[in-house]
């Protein structure tokens, strides 16, 4: 059982011994995630996945960005082979907050032996998900933000697990070339980072971001539309890009629907059986939180009363839409929008994606202006590239569909980005077939950061390409309804076999009653699989809502995505997952045979 609100009264003079002594404590695997926060009107859950044979012993600590800094919020066991997980806060459930509310925080799992660990945060009226980072670096790079006060929340968020302060530089590249510098410097063990919004001097719409650190530290972006509330939550690409990089599916399709404001429903508690017991049956699920257990609460916004739908901030006069104390320096500061923005709903006439769209989709869209139709929001995808090197960049994508007999001939673009720079591609006007599943191959002549934004079906989902290929991969969180699989909720696993032989490798499915089922595939080189766990027979037989974790695992190198769709709620999320076992740069594993 896990004891997922058990926090010891002796714990703040427990943790300073700790940091002090620097003792072993039995706990060989760390996992970060720098994005953190809570208040009455939002849900956050941590799900974890142990995909071992034997019971693995955790700790969830949270390191807030200021006031005290530490507290351990959750620890128990997950039992072997198993999908457990902590509930952090449940919108309208402020009796249930593990954590101060209106404080940002990083959130850090400690375990015994490696966890799936999967942050799932609903704010703003819509949801984010991303994998754990175990990988700390010195430069962080995001492809993809925009900044409209009326339309966007952009944040890009740090943590710095040294026990020493990081001096942390961030440069923002604007769509008109103009390059804007922020510093401040991050105390050992301690959260930071920026709201763009609140920035002044900040280039108004689409932007990318370099971060540089004078020791490693894990950075994060969350982007929040407003609006259409509509959002994704991404790590960054660590080491500031690459030769090469994968991104495992993009797909869109227009006849996903228009969420309104206040939410499909009106109790999409979020995630689990929340019924106050905090054993058996919330454990980071999506489910029932009002006690009936019906078709109308599988698990999303929140509880929407009156005056929080789904979670856009601190519903007081003034800062409908905040996200904690917003202080002089803004320092991830998620802040109280004070005087304006009420929510932030700007003006609700015809933006497609990113802002206004004028009709001209050309030089002004690359990455995040969708197309205008009035009403609709259509669905569209964007593939942006960030140059940092002082050199041009030529990157070429090759696109590939899974093989099949029906699937389309393999095809290459190529674009030129000039030395410090951002550009990119919009998908719909490269003319692929719609309601097609693709991976997307970059190649570079330089290292250079690209990343995947998706719009459809009422969110949007912020991939950045993997840059490593790895032995087994780790996902924290899945979800799957067995009366509405396949036509209102869709999971997929996918697997890319980059090397120059064939590889057969194992995805195993882990869910919270400690039941299991495994799916072999046999890749061929260069082949991309799409596991459809919602067309998976052997899952479906196993219930009708299943909460589960995914590790997948080879002999050979292989690059594997999550992807979640629940269109009743209009929500979703995409993650590259934990890379473990034998890891290598992606460049190195190309036609490795």
């Amino acid at each position: 059982m896990l004891t997922d609100r058990c926090v010891p009264l002796s714990f703040d003079a427990l943790e300073t011994r700790r940091l002090m002594s620097g003792s072993d404590d039995g706990f060989g695997f760390e996992a970060y995630f720098p994005e953190g926060y809570s208040h009455a009107g939002i849900s956050e859950f941590v799900p974890l996945t142990n995909p071992h044979d034997r019971d693995v012993r955790y700790e969830l600590h949270a390191r807030y960005e200021v006031g005290e800094r530490d507290q351990l919020i959750s620890e128990g066991v997950v039992p072997a082979r198993s999908r457990g997980g902590v509930t952090i806060s449940l919108a309208g459930r402020p009796d249930l907050m593990l954590v101060r509310p209106d404080t940002p925080y990083a959130l850090v799992l400690k375990a015994e032996d490696a966890l799936g660990a999967t942050i799932s945060h609903y704010d703003f009226g819509t949801a984010i998900g991303e994998s754990f980072s175990t990988t700390p670096s010195t430069r962080w790079t995001f492809g993809e933000g925009y900044r409209d006060h009326n339309w966007t929340r952009d944040f890009v968020l740090f943590y710095n697990q040294n026990d020493t302060p990081s001096h942390v530089i961030t440069r923002v590249f604007g769509a008109g070339g103009e390059t804007v510098t922020l510093e401040l410097t991050l105390d050992a063990q301690r959260r930071g980072g920026w709201n763009f919004d609140a920035q002044p001097g900040l280039p108004d719409g689409v932007f990318a971001v370099e971060v540089v650190a004078s020791a490693p530290i894990v950075a994060s972006q969350s982007h929040y539309e407003i609006v259409t509330e509509r959002g994704f939550g991404a790590l960054g690409t660590a080491d500031g890009g690459a030769l090469a990089g994968f991104i495992p599916a993009i797909e869109f399709e227009d006849h996903g629907p228009r969420v309104s404001p206040d939410g499909p429903n009106d109790d999409h508690g979020g995630h689990g059986n929340d019924d106050g017991d905090d054993t058996d049956d919330d454990h980071g699920g999506h489910g029932n939180d009002d006690g009936d257990d019906t078709d109308d609460d599988h698990g999303g916004h929140g509880n929407d009363t009156d005056d929080d739908h789904g979670g856009h901030g601190n519903d007081t006069d003034d800062d409908h839409g905040g996200h904690g104390n917003d202080t002089d320096d803004d320092h991830g500061g998620h802040g109280n929008d004070t005087d304006d923005d009420h929510g932030g709903h700007g003006n609700d006439d015809d933006h497609g994606g990113h802002g206004s769209d004028d009709g001209d989709d050309t030089d002004d869209d690359h990455g995040g202006h969708g197309s205008d139709d009035g009403d609709e929001w259509p669905a569209n995808a964007f593939l942006t590239v960030l140059n940092t090197s002082d050199d041009v960049a030529t990157v070429t994508f090759t696109f590939l569909w899974r093989d099949d007999d029906a699937a389309p001939t393999p095809r290459e673009e190529r674009i030129v980005i000039p030395a410090n720079s951002r550009g990119g591609l919009s998908i719909r006007e490269l003319d692929v077939p719609f309601d097609e599943e693709f991976g997307v191959l970059y190649l570079s002549d330089v290292p250079v950061t690209v990343t995947a934004v998706v719009y459809q079906a009422g969110d949007a989902m912020g991939i950045p390409a993997a840059t490593v290929a790895a032995t087994t991969w780790d996902f924290g969180e899945g979800y799957m309804s067995r009366s509405r699989a396949g036509k209102a909720v869709t999971d997929d696993v996918y697997v890319f076999n980059p090397t120059g032989a064939s590889v057969t490798v194992t995805i195993e499915f882990f869910f919270s009653d400690g039941r299991s089922v495994a799916v072999t595939k046999r890749l061929d080189p260069m082949e991309l699989e799409d596991v459809k766990v919602h067309a998976e027979q052997s899952v479906l037989d196993l219930g009708e809502d299943l909460f589960y974790g995914v590790r997948v695992s080879g002999p050979r190198v292989v690059v594997a995505g999550f992807e979640h769709w629940d269109r009743d709620l209009g929500g979703g999320f995409a993650t590259i997952g934990i890379p473990g076992g034998e890891i290598m740069s992606l460049f190195d594993a190309l036609g490795t045979v």
